[in-house]
């Protein structure tokens, strides 16, 4: 690439070499007819060239064309009619402006390049950041070609060094400084910012450490003073692009998302000037170069589309301008353009390439677009509207191969294909990031009906994931290797904030348990402040996450103490109950004890009452015998004075009993209220009479009794002897009479 200035006495040089597109208006607009004809036929001739030249403008497609100026193809539009559109209208060739900062007629062109008033001091002042020694500038470019530009596509290492052993090649003491491109040194810059930060040592010391990110600051602000003064010298080329999406990764990286959104607002404007919205095929470009370009411009469009949305500003590409294909999954950079135009496309599911990451970005991009306009717009958005974005989130994530799958991805290729993890972090942090931010206004909503709890899912599950990933990276892993993770994991959003808010608001599952949720939170913060390269940018999201966390503590403690004290009541209350189950089962033992003495007493009195009655028993046939016996041994004359006899002790018996009763009832009462002695009878038993009759008869010939006469007196003993004496008194005995006769009836 021959980076010396153009001659503007050339004239046509610096055109396209391939048409804008196939219908031939870039021919008739960039060359002139130069004949020998007369003037007359000349005239009707462009007079017809600029009616067929109206006439395909008017019936194209208006995709714009590609002029050349200061030394680079620039774009402009159809709406664009500046002097090489009247140009080629005059069918002569344009004006061509030369690249420099002299672009005043009255500044002087003899005047020294080292001036300091001069335009091209600021160039000088630019070189005069870089390091001193090659060597460091060397070390610098090999850790990031080695260990990062293959992973993130960020340069074309073969074209790189090309430039870079051009820059080095210039002779020492050269005033000419034109023949330093400050598009390229731009690109050096960042090149060598972001080497500072993969060659620091692992096991720096904080003073090491603090030098090393000095260094890479100052090669940042390098970076962005050259993107910035670049187009004051050139026209835009895609090293300025590349630039810009290094500088605005760097960004990302320190946290400065305000900053990345300007520097890639200026990126994608950069990318625009040289026609990057409009595809190569357009352009009738080499498919090498065309393949790149689309490749350039997907990281690009990614980028703007995911800044914008998290600072909720308008991204800078419009899709209505654009017309842009999504790359192919084939990596032509390395072969030649007739090579290159007959490779075929690997598959997509199987071999996968450098390019499956911009195709994949791309297609992520349209839908995270659409979310931005849709339900972040001026318009609000219904639910239904965000339910159907969801439904294209999961489209795209289903569509991700095996070797980018979200869950249990496919690692069997990330040996022999190096550049796969990046770009599966990458993706999935985006996509994280996309799920989160078009729920989250919904999942503080309030509804009766519970309709935005698939809300409430969706964010807690993409801000686990994320969290999780993040707590899983090992911080005490390469520098280079470290820092690769970071640009691949940007902090657009914070998921550790997320779930804190999610947690403070008891949405669930933090209604119950609140103790995970604080673990992880402060693993997160604990992690983030022993990060290698932590900044006030990123110690402010720590603060934020670190409040969530105090106050997650504090009703953890306020939901304890509850807890501790409904313990403390279920606990008196269980005593209590246990009390009265104690008191209930000693109740239960006295009845049953008491059941058992009743029962025992029962079984005594029953054991007495057998016992009486055996003896009662025993006694009778003791007497029954006895009885027996003295019958047996006394002479029948003798029975009946023995019987009459005891039934005399019978009566002397009763007659003490009734003594005996009537002393133990006292003394009976009588009118007066004075107390009576009862009176004691002394009934004597007459003699015995052989002859007398044992019951007087009356004239009846019936035994009777005199009244008041006592039973005693009324039977004499011995009794008759004879059997018609036993005969009458059964018959008395039978008709109830004696009974009377002992009342004193008749």
């Amino acid at each position: 690439m021959n980076l010396a200035p153009r001659n503007p006495n050339q004239r046509g040089e610096g055109r396209p070499s391939d048409p804008v597109d196939g219908g031939g208006v870039s021919e008739k607009l960039n060359n002139p007819v130069r004949g020998t004809t007369s003037v007359r036929r000349r005239q009707q001739q462009q007079a017809k060239k600029l009616g067929t030249l109206l006439k395909v403008l008017r019936t194209s497609r208006p995709v714009g064309q590609l002029w050349e100026s200061r030394g680079a193809p620039s774009f402009f539009g159809n709406s664009y009619f500046g002097p090489q559109v009247v140009a080629a209208l005059l069918d002569t060739s344009a004006p061509y402006l030369q690249p420099g900062a002299n672009t005043s007629l009255r500044s002087s062109t003899a005047r020294p390049f080292r001036d300091e008033a001069g335009p091209f001091s600021q160039l000088w002042d630019l070189l005069g950041m870089l390091p001193r020694q090659r060597a460091t500038v060397d070390r610098l470019v090999d850790r990031f070609l080695r260990d990062v530009s293959f992973s993130i596509d960020a340069v074309h290492p073969p074209s790189f060094r090309q430039e870079y052993e051009r820059f080095y090649s210039r002779k020492a003491g050269l005033d000419d400084v034109t023949t330093v491109d400050i598009r390229w040194l731009a690109l050096l810059f960042i090149v060598l910012a972001i080497g500072a930060y993969l060659d620091c040592p692992g096991d720096a010391r904080p003073e090491t450490q603090r030098e090393y990110e000095e260094a890479s600051m100052s090669f940042f602000w390098a970076c962005r003073k050259a993107i910035v003064i670049a187009p004051s010298f050139y026209g835009e080329s895609t090293d300025l692009v590349r630039a810009g999406i290094l500088v605005t990764r760097y960004c990302l990286f320190s946290q400065r998302i305000t900053e990345s959104w300007l520097t890639v607002g200026f990126a994608a404007r950069i990318a625009m000037a040289q026609g990057l919205h409009i595809d190569g095929t357009h352009w009738k470009l080499p498919r090498r170069v065309t393949e790149a370009r689309r490749r350039l411009w997907c990281h690009l469009y990614l980028l703007d589309r995911m800044i914008s949305l998290a600072l909720g500003r308008p991204y800078c590409i419009l899709d209505s301008l654009s017309l842009t294909h999504e790359p192919e999954n084939v990596f032509l950079d390395d072969l030649r353009d007739q090579d290159a135009s007959n490779c075929q496309p690997e598959s997509l599911t199987t071999d996968p390439t450098p390019s499956v990451l911009a195709i994949f970005s791309y297609r992520l991009a349209k839908v995270i677009g659409r979310i931005q306009e849709q339900t972040f717009g001026l318009r609000a958005a219904s639910y239904r509207e965000v339910m159907r974005l969801d439904a294209q989130l999961i489209i795209w994530k289903q569509s991700l191969p095996a070797y980018l799958a979200m869950e249990g991805p496919n690692l069997s290729l990330d040996k022999t294909h190096e550049f796969l993890p990046w770009h599966r972090l990458y993706l999935h942090t985006a996509f994280h990031f996309a799920c989160i931010t078009l729920h989250r206004p919904y999942i503080w909503r309030i509804s009766v009906t519970d309709q935005h709890r698939y809300s409430r899912e969706v964010c807690f599950a993409s801000a686990c994931a994320d969290l999780k990933t993040r707590l899983g990276h090992d911080d005490k892993c390469e520098p280079a290797d470290h820092y690769t993770w970071c640009l691949g994991a940007p902090q657009l959003f914070n998921s550790a904030i997320v779930l804190g808010l999610l947690a403070i608001q008891e949405q669930p599952p933090f209604a119950t348990d609140l103790n995970p949720v604080i673990n992880d939170l402060q693993s997160f913060c604990d992690k983030e402040r022993n990060e290698k390269w932590v900044n006030n940018f990123r110690l402010a999201e720590v603060n934020v996450v670190e409040l969530c966390i105090d106050r997650l503590r504090r009703r953890a403690a306020s939901a304890e103490a509850d807890s501790g004290r409904v313990q403390q009541q279920q606990q008196q209350q269980q005593q209590q109950q246990q009390q009265q189950q104690q008191q209930q089962q000693q109740q239960q033992q006295q009845q049953q004890q008491q059941q058992q003495q009743q029962q025992q007493q029962q079984q005594q009195q029953q054991q007495q009452q057998q016992q009486q009655q055996q003896h009662q028993q025993q006694q009778q046939q003791q007497q029954q015998q006895q009885q027996q016996q003295q019958q047996q041994q006394l002479p029948a004359g003798d029975t009946r004075k023995q019987q009459c006899d005891r039934q005399a002790g019978q009566t002397q018996f009763q007659s003490i009993t009734q003594y005996t009763t009537a002393g133990s009832q006292g003394f009976s009462s009588v009118p007066g209220g004075v107390p009576q002695q009862p009176s004691l009878q002394d009934d004597s038993i007459p003699p015995w009479d052989d002859n007398a009759a044992w019951l007087g008869s009356g004239s009846d010939g019936i035994m009777s009794m005199r009244p008041g006469e006592s039973f005693s007196e009324a039977f004499s003993f011995p009794g008759p002897t004879d059997l018609v004496t036993w005969q009458e008194m059964i018959d008395t005995i039978d008709r109830q009479s004696y009974g009377q006769m002992l009342l004193g009836g008749g």
